[in-house]
């Protein structure tokens, strides 16, 4: 430590013979000390040790409370600006020449504290020496270099033996660079303390638990001097050693958060959310850089989410030493932080360069890189404490990450908040640089799996074949980022289970857990914990799962979770265990093989389990449990094997679901055989959907055994009714193609009869038949057949799975032919000429209407045959809707009127009762040849002119009644 002999303030409780005087008194003193010998010339106009200030023969010297006290380091420190202590002998004084020369040697050694983390002390060792003669018998000083180190000085700690060696330090010991002994020069001349070449020497103390304490003090030795006339060469003429310098060390400060292990998180600056940790551009490679950056948005998303690159698996530091010499007394585990996006977990976040452990001087470097590097098993570098002891704001929720290999702290240097901008690793070694740094202080937060997913687009009902398909993820879901993830190659994976239920009740939405606890061999109980992190460790085989206890939290259905483990060397299973009671005891020895673990009550019906085992030279074994007692649940683990971890994790499911489909990365889509869909007929689909990370792609021992193996929490789409293959009935009216589909049903396997609306759908207003004309409208429907010829009358089936049929069915129209308005009606006693002239040949008979009753029927439509109606009778006929008819106009009447025209028969024919209101599909009007009068002057009543464009060869008029519209395709 170099002192400013100038500072006019004195430190605090020591022990130095210090007067405080001005500084030109200094001088003075320092003058007149150099003249009776109490200094060496040069150093009484300056030093540079604070152990220059001790007298000698002084012994024990201390500041700021070090000496029997402890070490360490404050801002608060002036004069001098460290902890120091020392030792300062008196003279080693000998005859050199008996009456005319005398010499005299001493030793201070000074020990400080110049460096302070909560992890870490930094000593330095200065040894000083002072030498001195009385000479009356020549012409100079006797202490001169000759070439040759001429004393040898050891520096202990604890004990004087080589195993407990700190330092060794030679130089020679001279003050010939006084002058000459003259009658005006003082006979006697001594050095002050003087630090010559001596090689300085420090030593890195690395903070415990509980805290240590140390001694130390000098030897030294001398050779090539005359002791009583006789010249001695050998090492060890003359020998003398400092007191013994005691100080404490005091423990770590703090402890490390246990709650963090086994889960996904990003890390944002305590009261800045927007200063989240990011690798540098999504890299891999070694000494990639950490900054701060903000969330980011995307594929169309609501809300802000983190990268890959933004997010971090907590593990278990593979390098611990709980138990040992480095643990506090809160058993710190020490965690490592993984980046989500390396896809073969060969990375970990890194304190690059180390500490004091890898040689390297923290104390020239204050802010050092904060990278991730290629993940060794036991590397320090990778280990962290989270500290929250000294929250700016005074609460937990933040803490403070402190490298295990140098005790730095990662940092926002500078309090900056710029994004992005590089975070570094940073203690400046004073005890407060730690104390409520609000740019140290960092907010782990756990980032589960969420968001919301629907079946076939939110389809109300899915029907085989038709595959029950979940939505995208990507799309919908947090944290999802498509784009980056493909760049990364694909780190993480969708998985998908799949539920059939007989309600649409949905999955539970509460946040319910399983905790767990365990006690761990060497180390004892860990905290109460959430099991699906971790109950038990998996970074060392030293540390095993002795003892565990389970139980559910935050669960509104009644019932308890059961559990039991395989005795690894008795291969006897324990008792079952239920809510929280112990399996195993602590310092019983006990070493479990297999796990059971199952749910019971109505939280049974609610959730299925998720159980991974983790054990000695297995790695992780994993089942899914929806057993409700001890002996249908599924053994975990392999017999035989050492269990060290153990993971239970809730599946939410719908009530009473079964399993259709296990969790697999191939079933966004379910494909179900026939068979299989019949099995879930009827019942209710669901998709459970999960993110899980590679695990796969991991390569080495240390990667493929993390905790980690997906993110925490299981999206459940809402439930969708699934019919499997139904039976398909097809029904065809007034044609037989597709056009003439009228209805479409599905229908279960059994007795089916026609569909009423099928029949609604088939049926038309205007097709009545002859005995209903004027009173029940839609009364020609055949009804249904099984032909397309209407012969094989459908009653009903007992229909198969997925068999087909086809239905039948065609409207009826009946034909009324009447008198038109205006026209001849037969009266008695009227005579009728065939033709409108006087003299023309009298008819009788002629107005009678057509009488159809001896009418042999033939209809055909579609090119089939069909069936006689048998509706034929005096004005009126059955036809098919659909059906072409023609009819022969009467024979032609004519009746002079006494106003001297003549007057001719017309008929009316119609599809409908017109007193009904019912609107006639055509009407057709047709009327005996109109003759020409001589002159054309004639009037006669004929046809109108459309009517006439029906006329035919052969005076037949043709008639097709008008075709309603009619749905296609309609289904139930």
């Amino acid at each position: 430590m170099k002192a400013d002999k100038y500072e006019s303030k004195t430190a605090a409780d020591k022990t130095l013979k210090e007067t405080p005087i001005s500084r030109r008194g200094l001088f003075a003193a320092l003058a007149v000390a150099a003249g009776l010998g109490l200094l060496g010339a040069d150093d009484a106009f300056g030093w540079d040790y604070w152990g220059q200030n001790a007298g000698i023969g002084q012994g024990f010297w201390d500041a700021y409370g070090m000496l029997k006290g402890h070490v360490g380091r404050s801002r608060s420190y002036t004069n001098p600006s460290a902890k120091c202590m020392g030792y300062a002998t008196s003279w080693c004084e000998w005859t050199c020449w008996p009456g005319t020369q005398q010499l005299r040697c001493a030793l201070n050694l000074q020990i400080e504290c110049d460096y302070e983390n909560t992890l870490w002390y930094h000593l330095s060792f200065y040894p000083l020496s002072a030498c001195g003669d009385t000479n009356y018998g020549t012409s100079h000083r006797l202490w001169y270099d000759n070439g040759e180190d001429d004393n040898r000085g050891r520096i202990y700690e604890d004990a004087p033996d080589d195993s407990h060696k700190i330092l060794d330090f030679n130089c020679d010991l001279k003050n010939n660079y006084a002058g000459c002994p003259s009658p005006g020069q003082q006979a006697t001349f001594n050095t002050g303390w003087e630090r010559r070449s001596y090689k300085d020497t420090s030593k890195w103390y690395r903070r415990t638990g509980s805290g240590f304490s140390h001694s130390f003090a000098a030897w030294f030795e001398l050779r090539d001097i005359r002791i009583d006339k006789v010249w001695h060469s050998e090492w060890g003429a003359k020998a003398f050693g400092t007191g013994w310098c005691a100080t404490s060390f005091p423990a770590i400060p703090h402890g490390s958060r246990q709650d963090f292990f086994g889960m996904v998180c990003r890390v944002h600056a305590a009261g800045d959310d927007s200063l989240n940790w990011d690798v540098c551009n999504a890299k891999s490679s070694n000494r990639t850089p950490i900054y701060q950056q903000e969330l980011f948005a995307g594929n169309d998303k609501t809300r802000p989410e983190p990268n890959l690159n933004q997010l971090f698996l907590t593990e278990f530091a593979n390098y611990q030493e709980i138990g040992g010499n480095y643990a506090d007394a809160d058993q710190s585990y020490l965690i490592t932080f993984r980046p989500a996006h390396v896809v073969d977990g060969s990375a970990a976040l890194n304190a690059w360069g180390g500490g004091p452990f890898d040689g390297t001087d923290v104390r020239t470097s204050t802010k050092r890189e904060f990278a991730i590097c290629k993940y060794t098993v036991a590397d320090r570098t990778c280990g962290w404490w989270l500290v929250d002891k000294w929250n700016s704001d005074g609460t937990k929720n933040a803490v403070q990450v402190i490298s295990d290999a140098s005790g730095q702290a990662v940092n926002r240097y500078g309090g900056t908040t710029a994004k992005p901008t590089q975070l570094f690793m940073w203690h400046d070694g004073y005890d407060s640089d730690t104390q409520k740094n609000k740019a140290s202080e960092w907010v782990i937060e756990e980032v589960p799996f969420t968001g919301k997913l629907e079946l076939n687009s939110s389809a109300e009902e899915i029907t085989w074949p038709q595959a029950p398909t979940c939505g995208d993820p990507f799309a919908t879901c947090y944290p999802a980022k498509k784009e980056l993830w493909e760049t990364m190659g694909k780190p993480t994976a969708m998985i998908y289970r799949w539920y059939a239920a007989k309600t649409p009740d949905p999955a539970p939405d509460e946040d319910a857990a399983v905790m767990g606890q365990a006690h761990i061999s060497k180390t004892g109980d860990f905290m109460e914990v959430p099991a699906y992190r971790h109950v038990g460790t998996n970074f060392n085989p030293d540390y095993v799962l002795e003892a565990f206890r389970l139980y559910l939290k935050g669960t509104g259905y009644e019932g308890s979770i059961g559990y039991m483990a395989l005795s690894r060397d008795s291969g006897t299973w324990s008792d079952a265990r239920t809510d929280g009671e112990w399996i195993g005891q602590s310092g019983a020895s006990l070493r479990w093989s297999q796990i059971k673990v199952w749910l019971q009550g109505e939280v049974a019906r609610h959730y299925d389990l998720e159980v991974r085992a983790f054990q000695s030279d297995v790695s992780w074994c994993r089942t899914y449990v929806s057993a409700t007692d001890a002996e249908s649940a599924p053994a975990v683990g392999v017999a035989g094997k050492t269990l060290r971890c153990i993971q239970v994790d809730l599946i939410p499911k719908p009530t009473d679901a079964v399993l259709v489909k296990e969790f697999s990365r191939d079933a966004q889509m379910l494909e179900l055989t026939e068979d299989e869909a019949g099995a879930v007929d009827g019942m209710y689909l669901s998709c459970a959907v999960q993110q899980e990370f590679k695990t796969e792609k991991r390569s080495g021992t240390a990667e493929v055994w993390p905790l980690v193996h997906r993110f925490h929490g299981t999206i459940v789409t809402p439930s969708v009714k699934y019919c499997a293959k139904k039976s398909l009935i097809t029904y065809y009216a007034d044609g037989v193609d597709d056009k003439h589909i009228v209805y479409i049903d599905h229908a279960d396997p059994g007795m089916y009869t026609a569909s009423d609306a099928a029949t609604q759908a088939a049926v038309k207003a205007v097709c009545n038949l002859n005995e209903h004309f004027g009173d029940t409208a839609s009364s020609g429907f055949t009804g249904w057949f099984t032909t397309r010829e209407l012969i094989d009358s459908f009653g009903g089936i007992d229909l198969d799975r997925g068999q087909k049929l086809d239905l039948y069915g065609r409207n009826r129209c009946t034909l009324r032919i009447d008198y038109a308005d205006g026209s001849l009606r037969p009266e008695d006693g009227v005579d009728y000429k065939s033709q409108p002239k006087d003299g023309a040949a009298s008819i009788s008979g002629a107005l009678g209407l057509p009488d159809f009753s001896g009418d042999i029927e033939s209809h055909a439509l579609d090119g089939i045959d069909l069936p006689a109606i048998g509706d034929n009778g005096a004005g009126h006929m059955a036809v098919y809707y659909g059906e072409r008819i023609s009819l022969a106009t009467p024979t032609d009447a004519y009746r002079k009127m006494g106003d001297g025209t003549w007057r001719h028969i017309v008929c009316d024919a119609y599809l409908t009762d017109r007193a009904g209101g019912g609107r006639p599909c055509r009407t057709s009007r047709w009327s005996g040849t109109p003759r020409s009068t001589s002159g054309g002057a004639t009037p006669i009543r004929t046809a109108s002119p459309a009517q006439r464009g029906k006329y035919h060869p052969g005076r037949r008029c043709g008639l097709r009644p008008e075709p309603a519209r009619v749905p296609c395709r309609r289904c139930a």
